[in-house]
């Protein structure tokens, strides 16, 4: 169907065209990764947990330590730097809350 030519306007119609779309290839971006072997695991800093802080406290944290040890032996940096992360959160908690609790024993024991 062609629309009839106006008078009114001063271009002319140009019929549109209907192009078939073209195939392109997906477009993939590498990101530089630093190795795996360099995500810490903080696995003696638990193990001083387990004096200092506590069996139960010491042994969350050898569990989120060897948490990091599997993602890497997995080779999945982004889930090993997550644990890590979290791993070296939790040991950097221990020791207070280890403190703060043995603090509350000696006060309600009259030691202190």
């Amino acid at each position: 169907a062609v629309l009839p030519q106006s008078t009114d306007f001063k271009t002319a119609y140009i019929p549109a065209t209907v192009q078939q779309p073209t195939w392109q290839p997906p477009i993939v971006v590498l990101q530089p990764q630093k190795p795996i072997d360099d995500i810490p695991d903080f696995l003696p800093w638990s193990y001083i947990n387990i004096l200092c802080g506590g069996i139960l406290l010491g042994c969350i944290s050898v569990c989120c330590s060897m948490c990091v040890q599997n993602y890497k032996q997995q080779n999945d940096y982004v889930a090993a730097k997550r644990c890590s992360i979290i791993t070296a959160i939790w040991n950097a908690l221990v020791i207070p809350i280890a403190i703060g609790i043995a603090v509350l024993i000696f006060k309600y024991a009259g030691i202190m």
